[in-house]
Order: C-alpha cells, then structure tokens, then sequence
C-alpha cells in the first residue's frame, strides 16, 4: 500500500557518478539544492519573548501540567491561535530546560558520498555532510558521517518512508530496512556524537545543552534527507531508546518534517515531566543523575523539590508534536526514570492540544512488561510508523486495533465519573473517630483490622527458586553483605520480602523488632529507591531489624491493580488509600502469626505456612510502621487504627486536610483524590475543606501514647510547614496527658525538601532502634 513514485513531486535529484566512486557534491549546486533553514528548528522568536514577558508575572505554581490551551498571559488558546502557543512553548522549553538553539541555521555546504555499497537486498552508504557554522564566529564549519540504508525492492518504484535513528541502533535500522524504510543513522549518540562540535561553533550565541542539540543534529541530517529521489518526503519517522527517546521526541517537537516518532523509555524530563518524577516519585528530578549543566540547562537545579515552580514541563514537547503521530513506549517497573504514571500524566495533558486539533487517535501510550531495558517490541515501533504512514496490511486487520489508549495509573481516574455514579453519605461530625476515618478510606467494619489473624504463605509472586520478577524489581540487589531475603504472600495475595541480618538472627537470644517499611508514590518501583534516595528498609535491616517490605497496590509489582482498574472492581466499597491501610494491618496479622503469640491462634496454623523456610522469630510486642511521602500518609493511618502497632515514623507524610485549599501550591485536596485516585470520597469536600470528617491533629492524637516520629521538611512540595507545625503543636498534649511528651517526635529542618536520602535513613534507623529498646548491629 506505498505511495506511488510520482518524479514530477520531487523538488530535487540526488546525482553519483557511480557506486564505486566517491563524489562531492559541488557547493554552489548544494546551496541550491539544499533546503534553507527551518524555522521549525530555528530559535524562539521575537514575538514569542513577548508573550513570555507579558505572561510571567501571572504563573501560578502548581502541582499539574502547565495547561497547553491557555498562554502564559492566562488567555485561553484557539485553534486559530495554536501556532502563537506553539511558539511560546518552544521558548518556554529553551529557555527552561533544553536550551536555546543557533539563531541562524548553517546551511549543508557539501555531501560527500564516502562509500557505498550493494547486495542484492540493501543499498549501504555513508555520506559525509558538511555545515557553514561560521555564523557561530568560532569555527568555519563542522561536518559528520550519517549511514543510509536502501531496500531494494525490484520492481517497485514507490517512493519509500524514512526511518531515521542513533548510531548505536543499526539493529533498529535493519528492522526499518525489512519494513521497507530507507533507515538512516546519524552520529547523536554516547558511541559516537558530533554534538559537541556544534555546541563549540555556537558557543556564546546558543546554550542548547546536550540532548535538543542532538536533536538538532537529527534536524540537520534531514536536511540532506529531505533530497533524496527514494524517500517519501511527507513520511518521517525517529525513534530512540532512553536518551535518545528524549531526543526523538525533541527533534519531532522541534521540527515539523518528522511527521511520525516514537519515544521508547524516553523518561525525564521530556515524557516523564518532574511533576511526577522527582524525590517522592522515586523518580529522576532536576539535581539527580549529574544532568543538569549537562544534558539541561544548569538552571533547572533551581525547581529540585519544586517541579510546581516550573512554567513548562514535558507535556509541552508533546503538544509541540501535535497533531503528528506520537507514542510513548513505557516499561510498567523502569528503574531509571520513565515513570510510568508521568508518562500517562503527558499523554493525557498532551490530548487536549490533539482533541484541538481533531488528531486525537494520533497519541498514545505503548506499555510494556518490565525494566528500562529488555522486552523492547520495535517492531510495534514500526506498526505504529505503518499506521502513521496508510502502511499496515490490512489483510491483517489484528495490528490495526494494537493501539488501544490505556491508561494503567491514577492518570486514567476522571473523579466526576465517579462522582457521577456515587453518592456517599458522610457520618456526622458526633460520628466516634474511628467510624469518621473508615468512611473517608471506604473501608467496611471488617476492615479495620476484626478479621482473625491471617499467615504468611510461601505461595508467592516471588519465590527463592524463580528469581525473575525480584530480579527484575530489584528485591535481591543489596549494598550490605549478609541481608537475607525470604518472599512471602499475606493479607489479599499481596506479596512481600522479609529482610533480616543474619549475624543478628544468629545472635538473637529470643526475638527481632519488626518493621513494616512503606515507600512513597513510586509508580514503577514500588519500595526499591533510585536515583539517591535510601533503600530504608535495607538499612534497617542491616541494624538488626527483621523488615517487611512490599510494594503497596497501584505500585511496583502491583501497578495493574491500581487506577481506573482499581476502581472498576471494587466501585465505592473501598479506595485505593483504605485498600493500603488494610494491607498494613494484614502485615501486622503475618507478623504475629509468626510470633510465639501466633501459636496459639487456629487460623495462624494454615498448612500454607508450613513452606516457609526457618525465619528470624518475631516480637509481636514491637511491630513498627515506618514511611515516607504517601506511605508515611498511610503509616499514620495504621497506627490510628490498628492498636498493635507499637509505634509510627512518618515522613514528609501529611498536610491537614481543612487547611489544604485549591489555592495551595500542594494542589489542594485534589492531589489524593484524583491526582493519585487514593481517596475520592475527599473529592465531595474540595469547596469546603472545612467540613472534611476528620482531620490529622485528631488522627495523630488518637495514637498517644505510642511513639510518633513527625519528619516534616519545611519546604515539602506536599505541604505547607506552617499548618503541619500547628498541627503538631495541638496534638502534644494528648502525649502530655500521658505524661509521656518525649515519645513525639517532630523534626523540621529548614529550608529541607522531599526527600529519603541518607540522612533521613539514618533517623529513621536511630528512631525505631530508640523506641524498640534494640541494641543496634554495628554496621
């Protein structure tokens, strides 16, 4: 179904003496040839500047996606005034994040066909192009070798589709060629990269940082592209993995010839936007990775702890690409940045520049099983080209409906949908405590905790045997030696580790602590940390702690249970939130059905235990919860509702509900109930936060006199210090009345973000060894 070859289309012929010899092209007959700058590519402009000036003032920081259809200045953007958008957000995204590029563009002053060489399948050839950069004022010219594959295919003359990719994906090209893509492979990658050269020729009238200046360097490859009598000129497309996902998608935003691209793993900031990828998100932020100054502007350091700050983000790129055909490929457990629900978070931001446009079906998500590496489907890439393209064999109808929007995350959960449908009652405000919270987390009265004690279970989704979901999800990668690990299922099949020290279960005369460890909104990697935050639970295993540790629903190894799926299932019977509190307290059940208490106890005797090798025996007198950002949130929780639990750490874990108004930078009430669809029945109170049934000063009192420890940054992205501080101070006397003042703690370090690093691993650690009366393992 190609294009037929129409020569009275091309606006240039590509002329070689003979395959075997060496030609340059001539410079006049170039410059002729040659296309002339593309202002797609160019810099911003003027009138852009002054749209950013006029709009800066009246920012707003805010935790979502800067909204594509209204201009800086607040006015609301028409199809009409889309172009003006388009220009504004390509000098928002320079001078924000990648970068500003030359002012002028170099003309291609020469190709030179540097080898070539035929089979009877593919034509190879490399081509030396040479670009006039002495606009720069530093050097006169810079010049690269690009490869262009050809498939010949006899008989047919159609003109062919381009397929143009990194240096180090040949296989990815030979794949385009078996597709019947002209594949062409520039050097804008680690193995090798012309960027610097050009970063140096325009050293002091560009700052293009790394990644858009390799971007640039694909822009600037089709230049030459764009000329050659095989290649269908209205069908491009890029493709890249990781960083060069990045940059696919920058050189599509960037440049309107590519009309199709896919960004496989691209990641931060580019499809996984820092709102949703940074300290709390286990995800890559302005600071982490050593990029900034590098592959970004130095610059960004300025938004780490604050993405809200930022007036662009990722899903800007997005909308620069619409309405051309755009997907992201995203690994559902990537460990090195590509969030999951930052991806959906773009792609849903980004739909409403393709609803504007009528071009809706020309974005999507292509998720995938797995990590950043590994279970790479390119060949969907090129279904996906093939689609672009009117290229999919339709004798095969199967690939044309392979592209479903889905949505795995809470980016998927509309809450007027849900509010729609439902219709709670709220208790009133005489209602007992506990009755007021089990309404907000949708739990019934045999979810607080009544059911009969549950055992562990060596039936798993993790096993010793089969190591290739822990592998995977990073369970067995520890920095201590001496960790042990024993995978175990408790509650609702929620899968779990066990890490203990085996120097202090050897030494242990009777029993270990127990802590329960749960982690933040880390989408992709449930409780394995990345990009410098702690692995806490490894550490407080190594100090002799017997940990549990697993990844709470909608995250991890569960992240298809959460969002709209969640929601789905269960309706307004339970929520996500209420659903991790419960989870906590089942762990609590496994626990003490291991203790010597769990002896006694007929259910705790379950045959499903009996393949659980020999364990560290617990103290079910000292079971811990301790968690960071929303497992803090839900530690808190626990604690208020589950006696058993001997104490609390929670950190960087709440700011009160009545005080967390729309205006907030935290995003108000929204952020739990639809940002992250923990908590819709929040949602029916977002004009009167005031009437919310509970709040934290009474939750957290409720939990006296049991040891609490409040660690609450004082510039937390999730907070406002000032209403956690009063907070704090209205529950003091609850302790006091227990003459028992010195088992709150609260640390606020100023001027201190979101984040679990060393530092706040080493308190926590300090923490449950203190209230556990626990002699530490010298580490």
């Amino acid at each position: 179904h190609r294009q037929k070859k129409n020569r009275n289309h091309l606006d240039h012929q590509r002329k070689h003496k003979s395959l075997s010899t060496s030609t340059a092209i001539e410079t006049s007959r170039t410059r002729q040839q040659m296309p002339g700058p593309t202002p797609t590519m160019m810099a911003f402009t003027a009138a852009a500047a002054v749209l950013m000036a006029a709009g800066a003032a009246a920012f707003t920081p805010t935790p979502y996606l800067p909204d594509l259809l209204t201009f800086a200045n607040g006015t609301a953007v028409t199809r009409n005034s889309w172009p003006d958008r388009r220009q504004e957000l390509k000098h928002l995204l320079q001078s924000t994040i990648v970068g500003t590029l030359p002012p002028q563009r170099p003309p291609l002053t020469s190709a030179t066909v540097v080898s070539s060489n035929m089979t009877h399948t593919v034509k190879d050839e490399r081509v030396r192009l040479e670009f006039d950069t002495s606009a720069g004022g530093i050097i006169p010219s810079v010049s690269f070798e690009i490869q262009i594959l050809t498939p010949q295919l006899h008989g047919d003359d159609s003109l062919l589709p381009v397929f143009m990719t990194q240096w180090n994906h040949l296989q990815w090209a030979l794949v385009g060629v078996s597709r019947g893509y002209v594949a062409v492979r520039y050097p804008g990658a680690d193995v090798l990269d012309v960027t610097p050269q050009f970063q140096h020729a325009y050293n002091g009238t560009a700052t293009m940082a790394l990644i858009v200046a390799r971007a640039w360097v694909a822009s600037l490859t089709l230049d030459y592209v764009m000329t050659l009598d095989t290649v269908n000129t209205s069908q491009v497309s890029i493709t890249g993995h990781s960083r060069n996902g990045k940059q696919s998608l920058l050189a599509a935003a960037f440049d309107e010839r590519i009309t199709a691209v896919v960004g496989s793993s691209p990641g931060a900031p580019i499809s996984a936007p820092y709102r949703f990828s940074s300290a709390n998100f286990y995800g890559e932020g302005p600071k982490t990775g050593h990029v900034a100054g590098f592959w970004w502007l130095k610059s960004i350091e300025q938004y780490a702890g604050h993405p809200e700050n930022m007036p662009v983000d990722g899903n800007a790129v997005l909308g620069l690409i619409a309405p051309r055909m755009c997907a992201i490929a995203n690994g559902w457990q990537d460990h090195e940045g590509d969030v999951t629900i930052a991806d959906e978070m773009n792609v849903r931001s980004a739909l409403t520049a393709y609803t504007l446009l009528d071009a809706q079906k020309n974005l999507r998500i292509l998720h995938r099983p797995g990590d950043h590496h590994g279970f790479l489907l390119v060949s969907t890439y090129f279904d996906w080209f093939d689609k672009a393209f009117g290229r999919l064999n339709t004798a095969f109808p199967v690939l044309e409906g392979s592209f479903p929007l889905t949505f795995l995350t809470a980016a998927g959960f509309d809450w007027s949908t849900w509010n729609a449908t439902f219709s709670p009652v709220a208790p009133p405000p005489s209602s007992p405590l506990l009755d007021r919270v089990a309404w907000l987390l949708s739990m019934d009265q045999s979810s607080k905790g009544q059911l009969a004690l549950a055992p562990a279970s060596a039936y798993a989704e993790e096993t010793e045997d089969f190591l290739y979901i822990s592998d995977m999800l990073h369970h067995t990668i520890t920095k201590s030696s001496g960790i042990r690990r024993q995978p175990v299922a408790f509650g609702k099949y929620v899968t779990a580790n066990m890490y203990w020290h085996d120097q202090t279960a050897s030494a242990a005369a009777d029993t270990l602590p127990v802590v329960i460890w749960l982690h933040p909104y880390s989408y992709s990697t449930g409780y394995v940390s990345t990009y410098g935050q702690s692995n806490v639970w490894e550490d407080l295993a190594a100090a002799g702690f017997l940990v549990v540790a697993y990844d709470q629903i909608g995250f991890g190894l569960r992240n298809r249970e959460g969002g709209p799926n969640f929601y789905a299932r269960y309706g307004d019977s339970a929520s996500l939130f209420g659903q991790m509190v419960v989870d906590v307290m089942a762990a609590v059940d496994m626990v003490v059905c291991l203790s010597s208490q769990g002896k006694d106890v007929a259910t705790c005797s379950d045959a499903s235990i009996a393949g659980l090798p020999t364990l560290p025996a617990p103290d079910a007198n000292k079971i811990f919860v301790v968690g960071y950002s929303l497992g803090g949130n839900v530690a808190l929780h626990a604690a208020a509702l589950d006696p058993r639990i001997a104490g609390v750490g929670a950190f960087a874990a709440f700011t009160p509900y009545r005080t967390d108004t729309k205006a907030k930078p935290t995003g108000g009430l929204r952020r739990l109930f639809e940002m992250h669809a923990l908590l819709p029945r929040l949602g029916l109170f977002q004009d009167n936060p005031e009437h919310v049934p509970y709040d934290y000063d009474e939750l957290i009192a409720s939990v006296a006199p049991r040891p609490v420890l409040l660690y609450t940054p004082q510039s937390d992205r999730d907070a406002t210090f000032a209403d956690v501080n009063a907070t704090v101070a209205r529950v003091l006397p609850a302790w006091e009345r227990h003459h028992a003042s010195k088992a709150l703690t609260h640390i606020a370090n100023p001027n201190e973000i979101t984040e679990m690093t060393g530092t706040q691993a080493k308190v926590a650690v300090e923490w449950a060894t203190a209230v556990a009366g626990h002699t530490k393992r010298n580490t």
